[in-house]
């Protein structure tokens, strides 16, 4: 079986033959760089080390993972997430993540209020995200936002990724829903107010293809077994 490397919120499958660096940032913006091996290469794990001069020949790419503060205005998150987009495209990232819920407190209790239509194109944020990958020339994940759908009403928590082009290449819904009930010390239910995504979801770039989950989704490792075997190199999790 392949071994899987967790980083920063990125799963990458060995014997895909790739592997990602840190690259050390004093910001809220961390940069990977993903990179292939030979081959021929161990499929065992090993530690990641920086890329050198010699391994330029190799096909590489770097991630960009944006952590943001997130406050009670909507168009103000918006505007920082942006803000930090642009941020790690100048570190070199030619693929850039946003964390879950970058646009909106996360909780139950505000899912319904700050929920968007995320399928009409006329909706701001989606229409701000596109403008700004096909700027930038990137391939965006847009973390997750709460989605109010258009025909039934329910509540998700979903994720968006823009290709270069700035249209919408894949959306994921959250399919394992955060429900915790520790007696006497938490309760936290989602499913109180959000529904669970019933697909998984991948898409292709110039580098690889990749699958898509959110948070919880990572705790479930048949998801990601599904994942590789329908050829993804690379898992990201906002």
């Amino acid at each position: 079986s392949r071994d899987v490397v967790f980083m920063f919120g990125v799963r990458v499958l060995r014997a895909a033959s790739s592997i990602l660096t840190a690259t050390p940032r004093a910001s809220p913006v961390r940069c990977l760089v993903a990179r292939s091996m030979s081959s021929s290469s161990s499929s065992s794990p090993r530690p990641a080390s920086p890329v050198s001069p010699s391994s330029a020949s190799k096909p590489q790419f770097r991630i960009g993972l944006c952590q943001v503060h997130v406050t009670m205005d909507a168009d103000h998150n918006l505007a920082h997430a942006i803000s930090r987009v642009r941020d790690a495209v100048s570190g070199g990232a030619s693929l850039v993540m946003l964390p879950e819920c970058f646009i909106a407190p996360y909780g139950t209790q505000y899912f319904p209020q700050y929920a968007l239509p995320l399928d009409d194109p006329s909706c701001s944020p989606v229409r701000q995200l596109g403008e700004l990958a096909r700027e930038l020339n990137i391939t965006l994940v847009a973390g997750s936002m709460p989605e109010r759908d258009l025909t039934s009403g329910d509540l998700y928590n979903t994720a968006l990724v823009f290709g270069p082009s700035g249209d919408v290449i894949a959306k994921h819904r959250k399919v394992h829903l955060f429900d915790i009930n520790v007696p006497g010390k938490i309760t936290f239910m989602e499913s109180d107010v959000l529904k669970p995504g019933s697909t998984f979801t991948t898409f292709e770039t110039q580098h690889c293809k990749i699958g898509l989950g959110i948070c919880f989704d990572i705790r479930f490792e048949e998801m990601a077994m599904l994942y590789q075997e329908q050829g993804c190199s690379m898992i990201l999790y906002p």
